[in-house]
């Protein structure tokens, strides 16, 4: 692919950021897959996110901005930013009605082998967890969001004491499971599009080598690419893909009218994905900033 010659920089999250069990790979080809990682980003098709971070294969190859939960995400960031008490029903179907556009893509995705209450989408999963570690380790949140120098898009010192309190409370979000969570979004993305196909069915395991923090404004991971050009004995390698910029104005499409509000949720947006990467990850896990 074509030399881009903006910069990006990296690091592994180490024990203080890393609590989950996904780490960088020990392969042979990984640090040339960490640094040609920036050569992979191609224009996104819309600017609000439309698909989750997970790279397993069957994902949508539509390219639509990455983040955390996919569709869910609006949800998620509109129970953190708002003091209003709704069911988990009732706040997904309000925040999908709010930002859903004829010809946008927003999805949701299960996978092959989840069990049980959850959905295969860890996004939706271990929501419980991710909302523990802002509400119990929000300085870790913080701190690594400055080392990733992400501060300056969406901070609201006076946004953090409001999610954390809401992260704190759990609420509706943590009474249904992630299949629940998952199920909601798909009815109510049905509504609007009756033909379906609003959830992706992921493959395998995870076999990403790296989480990406684009904030390359305007663009999103090129996944068939890169797994094509880094499959090794049948492992396509992929990376978690956040893109970062896209949170904006999808705070934006979630509360247009609202000034206040967009920040919160753009703020409640980074953190809910900075936390999810802190509870999937490993020390070892490498961390990258596209830009």
């Amino acid at each position: 692919m074509a030399q881009h010659q903006k910069q990006q920089t990296s690091f592994r999250l180490s024990d203080r950021y890393g609590l989950g069990g996904l780490d960088t790979p020990d392969w042979p080809r990984a640090a040339e897959f960490i640094r040609n990682l920036g050569e992979y980003y191609v224009l996104a098709t819309q600017d609000n996110i439309g698909t989750c971070m997970d790279g397993r294969p069957g994902s949508s190859l539509v390219a639509v901005p990455n983040g955390a939960g996919g569709a869910l995400l609006y949800a998620i960031a509109d129970y953190l930013a708002s003091d209003d008490e709704q069911t988990a029903h009732e706040t997904i179907a309000r925040s999908i009605s709010s930002v859903y556009q004829p010809g946008s893509s927003l999805r949701v995705h299960r996978d092959t082998h989840a069990q049980g209450q959850g959905a295969g989408c860890a996004a939706a999963d271990k929501i419980g967890l991710v909302f523990d570690i802002i509400a119990k380790r929000s300085k870790d949140v913080q701190d690594l969001i400055g080392k990733l120098e992400l501060g300056g898009y969406v901070m609201d010192e006076q946004a953090h004491p409001q999610i954390v309190a809401r992260a704190q409370s759990g609420g509706s979000l943590l009474q249904a499971s992630g299949d629940q969570l998952v199920t909601y979004a798909d009815n109510c993305l049905a509504s609007f599009e009756p033909s379906g196909g609003h959830t992706d069915i992921l493959q395998g395991s995870h076999c990403e080598a790296a989480v990406v923090m684009n904030r390359r404004h305007g663009t999103t991971l090129n996944r068939s690419a890169l797994a094509q050009d880094f499959d090794a004995a049948g492992k396509q390698y992929q990376a978690f893909n956040i893109d970062v910029w896209s949170f904006k104005p999808s705070a934006q499409a979630l509360y247009p009218e609202n000034t206040d509000m967009q920040q919160r949720a753009a703020m409640a947006m980074l953190y809910y994905n900075v936390a999810a990467i802190m509870a999937l990850c490993g020390a070892d896990m490498t961390v990258v900033a596209v830009e």
